[in-house]
């Protein structure tokens, strides 16, 4: 129970302490390559270009040494029915591909492809995290906003607590106004421990948006970002090149169309040097070995699966077209309910800020009714009552404009710091 009550204390009287101004953009810039869904996702990227490597492997020569050692009797390396003898070797293998038919280039292209196609979801990755990193920072601007409405709210009730009980102790009000404004204080405190409440769970919020790095300072609503400023059309035509699920499902067709031309020179013939240099030892004897030669590898029968494979690619590669249509189409229409949704927000944000005016001007009024003995307390309690839930209103409609410009620079395909 006390420690219930230290808590409410804290939040209710104790200010934060002074803190710089941090801007979002510092916070993505010098933290995304920290979250570790980025990390995971760009790690996997390097693995998948690693991979290019081995797909160029069969380029270039392969030297394998072996050696040997037998004891045989009876057998070979022995003579037939003498006496048990040793043998060994050791020597080096030669492997070197002279031609496929581009079989191995096929290859090639195929891990290019697929590198791309890592790299541009590790691109996607880090768009969803800036994006989720801007809007937990934009709740935590929301509530520092939201509590410095409240403390307002509470200096205001107070202040009509106090002209309550000096018109009560003159005999001029009732004590019923001291006891309405008593409940206006214990309200106005109360939402200044939520916005308390809330500026707490936003910093955690973005602490596991950032990979779990706490953030002091204090924010303030972004800068509004050029792109909100241009046509619908020309965002769309932007994102349709730009976006990372564009340009992923751009490298799949490009993987699939390479899996196809590989599968077309499944049949084509494989010519190969092969080279050997050994030693070789028989009992005490010693004897330098090597041979060389080509091969030549053909398929003749498959059974039909040569024929199968290349049906499938055939039917990937279309797949795969289709899906980069239908990703553009995604992106399109991520663009446009963002925009929309910038716009309406926009058109709200104006309103609730006229919708405030308004309600000051009536609670400018009001007070000045009720100190002067005209008004009742009523009629102050709820103007100020209308005030504060218009200045909340105009926060949380500021809150929600930026946090619409935040999925809009998402489904333009930016993180919004790009150099």
């Amino acid at each position: 129970m006390i420690r219930r009550s230290l808590v409410l204390f804290t939040l209710l009287w104790c200010p934060p302490a002074f803190a710089a101004p941090v801007s979002v953009e510092s916070l993505i810039s010098g933290s995304l390559d920290q979250v570790p869904a980025v990390e995971s996702a760009r790690r996997t990227a390097d693995a998948q270009a690693a991979r290019v490597g081995i797909a160029k492997a069969p380029y270039y020569p392969r030297v394998d040494l072996n050696a040997s050692a037998i004891r045989a009797s009876g057998v070979a390396p022995a003579a037939p029915g003498g006496p048990a003898g040793d043998a060994g070797q050791a020597g080096l293998a030669l492997h070197q591909l002279l031609y496929n038919f581009g079989q191995t280039a096929a290859q090639v292209d195929l891990a290019e492809a697929l590198a791309r196609v890592a790299a541009q979801q590790a691109d996607a990755r880090t768009v969803d995290a800036a994006a989720q990193i801007r809007l937990t920072y934009v709740q935590w601007a929301e509530a520092r906003g939201l509590e410095a409405q409240a403390l307002d709210q509470v200096r205001k009730a107070e202040r009509l607590r106090d002209q309550a009980s000096a018109f009560f102790r003159n005999g001029v009000r009732s004590r019923i106004d001291v006891t309405r404004a008593e409940v206006a204080v214990a309200q106005a405190r109360a939402a200044l421990v939520t916005a308390r409440t809330a500026i707490e769970q936003s910093r955690r919020a973005l602490a596991a948006a950032l990979g779990g790095h706490e953030v002091d300072g204090e924010p303030f609503f972004p800068a509004v970002p050029a792109i909100a400023g241009q046509p619908l059309p020309r965002l769309e035509q932007a994102a349709t090149d730009v976006h990372p699920s564009v340009g992923a499902a751009r490298g799949r067709l490009g993987a699939a169309e390479a899996t196809r031309i590989a599968t077309e020179r499944l049949g084509s013939a494989e010519l190969n040097l092969d080279g050997l240099v050994a030693g070789r030892v028989r009992d005490t004897d010693y004897g330098p070995a090597w041979q060389a030669g080509l091969s030549l590898g053909l398929p003749v029968l498959t059974g039909g699966a040569i024929d199968a494979q290349r049906a499938a690619a055939r039917q990937a590669e279309a797949a795969a077209r289709a899906d980069l249509a239908d990703q553009v189409l995604q992106v399109k229409l991520a663009v446009d309910r963002a925009y929309l949704g910038v716009e309406g927000a926009r058109a709200r944000l104006s309103a609730f800020e006229l919708a405030r005016s308004a309600a000051r001007e009536t609670f400018s009024q009001a007070e000045s009714r009720y100190r002067g003995g005209v008004g009742s307390i009523i009629e102050e309690s709820d103007a100020q009552a209308l005030l504060a839930s218009a200045e909340g209103d105009v926060v949380r409609a500021t809150s929600a404009y930026h946090q619409a410009l935040a999925e809009l620079v998402r489904a333009s395909g930016h993180t919004g710091v790009e150099k």
